[in-house]
């Protein structure tokens, strides 16, 4: 499916998308200013020297100035955008790397002996260059290659020898069609570059989720406890995770069919999403057949069983009906497991072992309870195969 874009600007309509897509985008943008700056500095300098130093133009202190000056700046904007990681200091660095190579174009047509054909092609050249490679949006690579324009050939006219090999009127229809054409494919390029962008955030995200419930899959799920868990090491704020699984899901399934089962995981999951603190990174998750997953950073294991009482509750409430259960249970119930990061353990796999722990010990205490690990790593609880 094809995302929405404006018609003349080619961004995407949903601004939030947009943003993540220019902060995505970034990081190329960041290698093509440098290798851009790279080239243009040493295209500088060895005109300068093959000009000025070889003895073809006499220096004065102006030009002296205005190369020394433009280097200067040039390796000042190269040491940024190779260090720099902030997102709007390094737009900062690679808008100033488009008007130095603005600036220096024109002091090469400006102090350069008989640029008359030279200084043409610079013109023309440099706006189709400037529309495909300057690493901004579309407003802001026309903005770019129209200074450049307006820059260049004024400087470039007066160099211009009367009745040389250059027409001028040519030229300036030439510059014309060059802004026409580059706009157009730079329009086409920044568009595919977007829709590429949403495409594979679509399938990202659809790779992400279960099918069945919308929670996250299990992939998703281990991703997100590996991020808890780094930050958990990095600031120890309480990381707790939940095991939650459906009490007699599989007589669930024998008495009533596999649509029903379906029905009762969808049930599950929405009062499972439904009991989660509206906080970032605080996801769910299905991660096995009828078993489910809370990822709680930031919440001591205390507040974590309050939300797992909210669920236990919430699906004892929709009273979705049983037959044939072992001991004649009437209605669905979950058992869940609590267990929050200590310092004993050592790796995030310790923390699901301690929380399905507990969790096998509710379904040892008769199922439709929630148990938590309020004091430490818990013995681990070897796990029984318990419908």
């Amino acid at each position: 499916m094809r995302p929405s874009l404006t018609r003349w600007t080619a961004e995407l309509v949903d601004q939030v998308q947009e943003q993540r897509f220019r902060s995505y985008n970034l990081r190329t943008q960041r290698r093509t200013a440098f290798a851009t700056l790279v080239v243009i500095l040493t295209a500088n300098l060895l005109t300068f020297g093959y000009y000025f130093l070889g003895a073809h133009v006499a220096m004065t202190p102006w030009h002296i100035t205005a190369q020394l000056g433009a280097t200067a700046v040039g390796i000042g904007l190269l040491w940024g955008l190779a260090r720099e990681r902030r997102h709007t200091w390094l737009l900062y660095f690679v808008a100033g790397a488009v008007v130095l190579l603005t600036a220096l174009i024109a002091v090469v047509i400006a102090t350069g002996v008989g640029m008359g054909f030279h200084g043409a092609i610079l013109v023309i050249g440099g706006v189709a260059v400037i529309y495909l490679t300057v690493p901004l949006n579309l407003v802001g690579v026309t903005g770019c290659a129209l200074l450049y324009s307006a820059v260049t050939i004024p400087l470039w006219l007066p160099t211009v020898a009367p009745g040389g090999d250059v027409d001028v009127a040519y030229t300036l229809m030439a510059t014309v069609v060059a802004h026409v054409l580059s706009f157009i494919e730079a329009r086409r390029a920044q568009r595919e570059r977007r829709v590429l962008f949403a495409q594979r955030e679509t399938l990202l995200a659809m790779s992400a989720v279960d099918p069945l419930t919308g929670l996250m899959n299990r992939r998703s799920v281990d991703l997100e406890l590996h991020r808890a868990w780094a930050y958990w090491k990095r600031t120890s704020t309480p990381l707790s995770v939940l095991m939650i699984d459906i009490d007699h899901f599989k007589a669930l399934n024998d008495s009533q069919g596999h649509v029903a089962g379906d029905h009762a995981l969808r049930l599950v999951a929405d009062l499972v999403r439904g009991a989660m603190p509206m906080v970032p990174g605080q996801v769910a998750g299905r991660y096995g057949g009828e078993e489910f997953i809370c990822l709680l950073p930031g919440l001591p294991i205390s507040e974590a069983t309050v939300v797992a009482g909210k669920i236990l509750s919430s699906v004892r409430h929709i009273a979705i009906p049983l037959t044939a259960t072992p001991g004649g249970r009437a209605i669905l119930t979950v058992s869940i497991g609590v267990a929050s990061a200590t310092p004993g353990m050592a790796q995030p796999e310790d923390l699901i072992a301690a929380a399905d722990g507990q969790l096998y010990r509710a379904k040892n205490d008769g199922r439709n309870c929630v148990r938590a690990a309020p004091t430490g790593f818990p013995r681990q609880v070897k796990r029984r195969v318990i419908a």
